[in-house]
């Protein structure tokens, strides 16, 4: 479900080395539920992947604010918005009000699918267009 592929690649390294942790660490959690493993793994996993994302959009937007990105502020927000869903998923596992269900799992795909190959594919082009 979790698999990174050229295809994800936006063509500034050091993002697409992030982008590939992040689906690693998206990959280990599915697997972790999946096969029925216990709670506290997936929360330390599901730790890890908030706290690695958080610093991946930092680095992201440090970038494009370097390169003074035009729509900046629409990027952060989709961060914001991705950021604020994710933390809510965590709260309620972590409290036992829910499991990691289907739904937390489609807006991970969804956010490593479309997320980076539009979004971060766009700001990535601009970036290296203004580097050239």
């Amino acid at each position: 479900m979790f698999e990174w592929t050229k295809d994800h690649a936006i063509g500034l390294p050091q993002v697409d080395a992030q982008h590939q942790a992040i689906f690693r660490m998206a990959r280990e959690l599915y697997d972790e539920m999946s096969t029925g493993g216990g709670s506290d793994a997936a929360k330390r996993i599901l730790q890890r992947v908030v706290q690695y994302t958080e610093h991946h959009f930092a680095a992201e937007e440090r970038l494009m604010r370097q390169y003074h990105y035009p729509e900046l502020d629409a990027h952060l927000q989709q961060h914001q918005e991705f950021a604020r869903r994710v933390l809510e998923f965590q709260a309620d596992f972590q409290a036992g009000r829910t499991m990691l269900t289907v739904e937390m799992f489609r807006l991970l795909r969804d956010w490593l699918e479309v997320h980076i190959k539009e979004s971060d594919r766009g700001y990535a082009e601009f970036i290296r267009a203004k580097a050239a």
